[in-house]
């Protein structure tokens, strides 16, 4: 845990080459903003490589439903990931209001140019490069997870599809069946209808029965 009352309550630093008071206290801020930050995508993040595993190896319905409830919370996550990294780089173009940053010169009665604000700007950069890193590897973590979902809906159909198949080819033997049922229903009603004085009758009403 970062000892922020520590951090901030330095003497002398302006001194010793270090930073002034107003930037030690926004070190202090992006530190402890993105330490939580990668405290929760830690938090988020292991569940969902752990279930993304498991359906590698067997796609199970409770596993599919542990993964829609991780991916939202990993959605939720990274888009307050990347309202943090955007603040960050919307403050990175405002030139004026890094200027403006520098209080205690300001106190002190010294005045800047517009796009003299090197330390803050190397400060913000820094923490800008981390809060980017959190987003693009969660980013990553959302694509894999639809790209999952993808997949386990491809081989779902695929499933469904040869269901669908052998349910047909059971109605089309069905109807094979019934159809010499009733060929076979027919000439049991005992009633003359001359083929039976043929000698080929019996194969060939058995034979189209079959067919």
């Amino acid at each position: 845990m970062y000892d922020l009352s520590g951090k901030l309550s330095q003497k002398d630093s302006r001194q010793a080459g270090g930073l002034p008071y107003e930037f030690r206290a926004l070190e202090a801020v992006l530190i402890s903003v993105t330490t939580g930050l990668e405290g929760e995508f830690e938090g988020v993040s292991e569940p969902v490589v752990r279930v993304l595993r498991e359906l590698e190896e067997d796609i199970d319905r409770d596993k599919l439903r542990h993964l829609l409830i991780y991916s939202k919370k990993l959605g939720t996550f990274e888009q307050k990931a990347r309202l943090v990294r955007d603040a960050i780089d919307d403050l990175l173009e405002a030139d004026d209001d890094l200027v403006t940053m520098y209080l205690t010169e300001r106190a002190n009665g010294k005045t800047r140019e517009e796009d003299d604000h090197t330390e803050v700007e190397m400060l913000l950069e820094s923490y800008h490069k981390v809060c980017d890193e959190i987003v693009q590897v969660s980013g990553n973590l959302v694509s894999n997870i639809r790209n999952t979902e993808e997949i386990v809906k491809a081989i779902l159909d695929a499933n469904r599809n040869s269901l669908m198949l052998l349910d047909l080819k059971f109605s089309i033997g069905t109807l094979g069946i019934g159809s010499g049922a009733f060929i076979a229903s027919l000439y049991g009603m005992n009633l003359k209808n001359f083929i039976e004085e043929s000698d080929l009758g019996f194969i060939g009403v058995t034979g189209w029965s079959f067919l």
